[in-house]
Parts: C-alpha cells; sequence; structure tokens
C-alpha cells in the first residue's frame, strides 16, 4: 500500500462524531457506545484531541489526556489504513505541540504500535498487566 502525499491533524468537532466509529471500528463496543465514549472524553478538562487525515480523508485519531499520572497519548488508525506510515506521521505531529514528558501503553503483542513508539521517540519504561508503558521526555 502506498504511504499518503499529505498526514495532518486537526481538532475533534462536533460533527466529527459520527464518523469516530467508523474510524474505530470496534463490534464489542457498538456505535452508540463509541458516540458516548467520545463526548466523555471530549467534555473532559485535559485532552487534546485531533482527526488523522491522510491525503484530506478522515483515517484515525490521537489523543493526550492529562491526569495526576501525568500526559499519555494514544493513536487509533482504522484497519485498512495501517502499514502506509500514517501512525508514525501523525504521532510526529502531535508530538510536535505537546509539552513533555508524555507516556504510551501498548499490548505486548500490538508490534505495530510499538514500532510506531519506537519511531517517534519513545522508550519502553515499565511492564504491566496492562501492556508496556513507553515514555518521551
Amino acid at each position: 500500500m502506498e504511504q499518503p502525499r499529505v498526514v495532518s491533524l486537526r481538532a475533534i468537532r462536533a460533527r466529527d462524531l459520527d464518523e469516530l466509529p467508523r474510524l474505530e471500528p470496534d463490534p464489542a463496543e457498538g456505535a452508540e457506545a463509541t458516540d458516548a465514549r467520545w463526548r466523555r472524553l471530549l467534555a473532559e478538562p485535559g485532552v487534546d484531541a485531533r482527526l488523522v487525515r491522510a491525503d484530506g480523508e478522515p483515517v484515525g485519531t490521537v489523543v493526550r489526556q492529562t491526569g495526576p499520572a501525568g500526559s499519555e497519548i494514544t493513536c487509533r488508525i482504522h484497519p485498512d489504513q495501517q502499514g502506509r506510515g500514517i501512525g508514525t506521521r501523525a504521532v510526529r505531529l502531535f508530538l510536535d505541540t505537546q509539552p513533555r514528558p508524555v507516556h504510551a501503553r501498548t499490548a505486548t503483542d500490538d508490534h505495530a504500535s510499538i514500532a510506531v513508539l519506537e519511531h517517534t521517540g519513545f522508550t519502553p519504561v515499565a511492564d504491566d498487566a496492562d501492556g508496556i508503558v513507553f515514555r518521551l521526555d
């Protein structure tokens, strides 16, 4: 699959909520639950949520949540768009605007996410029941 020419980010808007279940397919969660989760997330203070676009088309999200333990980012790219370098480029763009340190967490068997984190400068700092914790200073 060919890499997109342009990867861009923009703030997630209320009108994007209908699109998010398509971008983050989770049959176990369902569209209504995905919509409710995003509405709660976007209402939280300390959340910076961006829509990832590849050549102008929405393909995923990148989010920073800040809490008592610090900042943690997540990046989700639609499965049909994975393997094109979009996640790495989106995370790099996002990190250019974020204070440090920042953490990320991924499952131990999620090799694609581990590669994105390592390519963007994160280093593993801990393993726990939820997976691997990465940090970028």
